[in-house]
């Protein structure tokens, strides 16, 4: 069984662009969801890829940001994402972080580091040190100068909930910020039956999966704007498990409009 809940809207905040000494700047960062495939990567391999993948319209000040879960999908895995690539452009891994056999990641790469800056649809392919069976990415258009902040939680206890309360993850004002959840577990209908519950901060898209041999995975991901500078970041990130869920994370990473 699968199911994906996805929220498309447009940016928040439009941002106002402006060029000191070839440096972009922002009145204002903004973040759109571009989009989530509806469908997961359940291939054995160590490389997932994801073809036509909306990385949104072009701009000087746009950077590329893609979320990542990878999970065991009825392996016995092990192993973390290592590199992640937008039409075959590297991206700056800027969050990893892995319990177990679940491994997440948000990466980014700016519009002037790509081979096509143009593009508005990539090939996203992931790779990780080990075989998993579960993948799953999100697509962002972020326009801001670069990312300021990133913080992530893990937890291998079974069934415990599992929280992320990052602070001060707004260095200056008007922040844009994607945060990224994962889970594998041994107990596939706990892990499927486990939701993320986003307070105040939009989710964007949520896909769960039971994908046999008493494996199950779930991935999600949000994004919001930050408008005051140095505020704690009080949007509380929880996840509840049912018992025998376990091998979760999460993680958030946030882009200044100027530094």
């Amino acid at each position: 069984m699968a199911r994906l809940r996805r929220r498309i809207g447009d940016g928040l905040m439009l941002a106002t662009r402006m060029r000191y000494g070839g440096k972009v700047t922002l009145a204002a960062a903004s973040v759109t969801f571009n989009t989530a495939p509806t469908a997961y990567d359940s291939t054995k391999v160590a490389s997932h890829s994801f073809a036509s993948v909306s990385i949104g319209t072009a701009n000087a000040a746009r950077r590329v940001v893609i979320g990542v879960v990878i999970g065991g999908g009825s392996e016995t895995a092990s192993g973390t994402i290592n590199s992640v690539t937008c039409n075959g452009d590297a991206m700056t891994l800027i969050k990893v972080a892995t319990p177990g056999n679940c491994s997440i990641a948000i990466c980014d790469i700016a519009e002037s580091a790509m081979s096509s800056p143009t593009d508005t649809t990539a090939t996203i392919v992931v790779g990780s040190s080990g075989t998993f069976g579960f993948a799953q990415i999100f697509s962002y258009r972020v326009l801001a100068y670069g990312a300021t902040v990133s913080q992530s939680v893990t937890s291998t206890s079974n069934g415990s909930p599992i929280s992320l309360i990052p602070s001060n993850m707004s260095t200056v004002a008007n922040n844009a910020v994607v945060g990224v959840f994962g889970i594998s577990s041994n107990d596939g209908e706990a892990a499927d039956d486990a939701d993320v519950a986003w307070t105040t901060q939009m989710t964007d898209a949520d896909q769960d999966a039971y994908t046999g041999n008493g494996s199950g995975e779930n991935a999600a991901c949000a994004s919001d704007i930050f408008a005051s500078a140095n505020t704690t970041f009080s949007q509380r990130l929880t996840c509840v498990l049912a018992t025998g869920a376990s091998h979760t994370a999460m993680a958030a990473v946030s882009w200044a409009p100027n530094t």
